[in-house]
């Protein structure tokens, strides 16, 4: 009986951690992921972080919305980069600012992303700009001078980034489910971070 509970007891610990992260699919690490700020300041640390950005080439300024559980703590802070140079992603110098987070707010926020599938998102789908159409055809549709939502999600050395290039827009055209939970998981980082 005693290891029958101690086995019910340990279950939960292994598909989801004190922070209330899941276990994700990591992507690579490659040289342009060391260019994020985000990666390079909490890359090596026991931080769990999510982060949201807009990226598109006419700014020479990004701001950054970072989630941290460091020292079973939440944090928020809101990260403003100077680029380089427009259209770069080598950021030359960065102020932060910390914002006011409550851990249940947090807690919401993972539980909506997982009842999204947020975590286990496709690049690819959430990005799709192809469509087929009755007679057989296939209409590839572009949109210039546009942005992309980036989320980047470090832990435990994993990193995973998400990024969809005007997902609205194409969504309103060429609706895709897991661009449609991207979108929804967007919503509710960005009314945690700007309401909390």
């Amino acid at each position: 009986m005693k290891k029958l509970f101690w086995l019910l007891w340990t279950l939960p610990l292994g598909s989801q951690a004190q922070d209330g992260f899941p276990e994700f699919p990591p992507d690579s690490i490659t040289a342009k992921v060391r260019s994020s700020p985000v990666f390079e300041h909490f890359s090596g640390t026991d931080a769990t972080v999510s982060s949201y950005t807009t990226t598109g080439y006419w700014s020479e300024k990004r701001t950054y919305y970072v989630i941290v559980h460091q020292h079973d703590e939440w944090k928020a802070y809101r990260w403003r980069a100077k680029l380089l140079e427009r259209g770069s992603s080598h950021v030359t110098r960065i102020t932060r600012k910390r914002m006011h987070l409550t851990p249940d707010s947090v807690q919401q926020l993972l539980a909506e992303w997982t009842t999204l599938g947020f975590w286990s998102l496709d690049q690819d789908s959430i990005n799709i700009r192809s469509k087929r159409m009755s007679d057989g055809s296939v209409i590839d549709m572009s949109l210039t001078d546009g942005h992309s939502d980036v989320f980047e999600i470090l832990r435990n050395g994993k990193y995973r980034k998400l990024s969809a290039y005007m997902p609205e827009y194409f969504q309103n055209e060429i609706p895709v489910m897991d661009r449609q939970s991207f979108i929804q998981g967007k919503g509710a980082f960005r009314r945690l971070i700007l309401t909390d």
